[in-house]
């Protein structure tokens, strides 16, 4: 019904850890128990992880969710599962105690941090990205379809022997610029863009546009 494939801040586990995490949603008016069924991320071996049997945490009470961890860490428990999610798309499989008949699929295209992908409304066939996650708990928020273009830096890359000042710009007056000086992806998590700036040695800047209507933009460099 919901999951993420790049969880940086949003739920942590028993542990402590920040996990991919995959949300089932019993719709039925009775309690079904996962256990023995399989889950896979791979559409050539469905059985590529069974859920065990021997644990009530795999029931879900009528209406009631589920929350897996795919951390590849199954010394964790019942709930762990022996496979992580790729960001950048795949697809999750729930397969019956035979492994033999798919109960539900989907098919999902590159993942944001901290942004989940889900159904809206719960157990609907229509999947959008939720910049508000909802683990354990329905899909309430409104789903996020159209990505922000990215921001425009006032000063072409190239080598210069001077110091030089940065200005990152956006077309949205109402959204947050985030950027990094390493190469890496920008995130909520890196620096957040309050206006000009002074570069006095080599760096990579990449920045990226966050909008609350909207998907995070690529990044520019």
């Amino acid at each position: 019904n919901e999951f993420m494939a790049s969880n940086a801040h949003t739920i942590q586990d028993e542990y402590g850890d920040y996990a991919d995490w995959i949300e089932i949603y019993n719709a039925s008016d009775s309690t079904i128990n996962l256990g023995g069924f399989f889950i896979s991320d791979d559409a050539n071996n469905l059985t590529r992880w069974r859920l065990p049997d021997t644990s009530d945490l795999t029931a879900i009470e009528s209406k009631g969710f589920i929350v897996l961890w795919a951390d590849a860490d199954t010394l964790e428990g019942a709930l762990h599962l022996g496979f992580k999610l790729s960001a950048s798309g795949e697809s999750i499989f729930l397969t019956d105690s035979n492994g033999t008949v798919i109960i539900d699929q989907v098919y999902f295209p590159e993942q944001f941090t901290d942004i989940s992908y889900g159904r809206q409304p719960d157990a609907s066939e229509n999947w959008y990205f939720l910049n508000q996650p909802t683990p354990g708990s329905g899909n309430i928020n409104i789903g996020l379809t159209d990505k922000a273009n990215p921001p425009e830096f006032s000063l072409d890359g190239g080598f210069y022997t001077t110091s030089q000042e940065i200005t990152i710009t956006s077309e949205y007056p109402d959204s947050l610029i985030f950027y990094t000086l390493n190469g890496s992806m920008p995130t909520i998590h890196s620096h957040r863009y309050i206006g000009p700036f002074n570069i006095n040695s080599s760096s990579i800047i990449r920045a990226r546009v966050i909008k609350d209507d909207l998907l995070p933009s690529d990044a520019t460099s």
